[in-house]
């Protein structure tokens, strides 16, 4: 086996505000216009921002104007919550743009007007999104330190689902970097956590990275061992591109 490029290891790279997720169901972008309609001023900056994340990224242009509609309105009524959720969505515009350095100004007064009323779940996330822009743009010591912030934070309030992706993604900045052993520690946590939350796809993901690293350390019977684990696990889950990826390591 060889050392992959970074694109080949099995990392979820997650946005914890869903700025990869799908584009919502139409029924339920039907029914958030439906209640715009006839909603008050204080709610409509709420479905605004709601409509911005299920319109997605197939309308990405939709999904901005709802998110700037949503901004307007929230400074006029000076709701510092709308203008976290507000300045959130437009981070994940100009993420889907591919204006990663638009979308960190966005994110950062996102984080700005969640502390301002203590929405800690909020900050840490618009934290954990920042930490993936500076990724995107190859700056991994910022893209760390915004983890790491984020870390803290999930890990205060008891957010396991979510602390174990952190983990994840800062196992595999370390990876990236070729420090092994910060790589290994933390794919290790990422491995006790996702087996007390019983994640398999997680669990087969780590047990592929750990194999990469063992591969890298010559410890080739320790690797083929990983592999094999994490070909097993994705088998039962009928996970045929996870299948593909763990034969690629064995």
């Amino acid at each position: 086996m060889t050392r992959p490029g970074y694109w080949y290891i099995l990392i979820f790279f997650l946005l914890l505000s869903s700025f990869i997720s799908f584009a919502g169901q139409p029924q339920r972008i039907d029914s958030l216009k439906k209640e715009l309609e006839k909603a008050p001023e204080t709610k409509k900056v709420e479905l605004y921002n709601l409509l911005s994340k299920e319109v997605g990224n197939n309308e990405v242009k939709e999904s901005e104007n709802y998110a700037r509609k949503a901004l307007e309105l929230a400074m006029a009524l000076e709701d510092k919550k709308g203008l976290g959720d507000a300045y959130n969505s437009l981070g994940r515009v100009s993420n889907f743009n591919g204006d990663y350095s638009t979308a960190i100004d966005h994110y950062m007064k996102s984080v700005l007007y969640r502390q301002q009323i203590s929405d800690t779940v909020g900050m840490a996330n618009a934290l954990s999104n920042i930490g993936v822009m500076y990724r995107k743009m190859n700056n991994f010591d910022k893209a760390l330190d915004y983890y790491m912030q984020a870390l803290a934070l999930k890990e205060k309030l008891g957010r396991n689902g979510e602390v174990l992706n952190v983990l994840n993604n800062i196992g595999g900045l370390y990876y990236y970097q070729r420090n092994n052993v910060k790589a290994k520690e933390y794919f290790n946590r990422t491995l006790v956590l996702a087996t007390e939350l019983q994640d398999s796809n997680l669990i087969a993901a780590t047990y592929n990275n750990l194999s990469l690293i063992s591969d890298d350390k010559m410890e080739y019977d320790l690797a083929l061992e990983q592999a094999a684990t994490a070909l097993e696990i994705r088998t039962k889950l009928n996970d045929m591109g996870g299948v593909a990826a763990a034969l690629n390591n064995v």
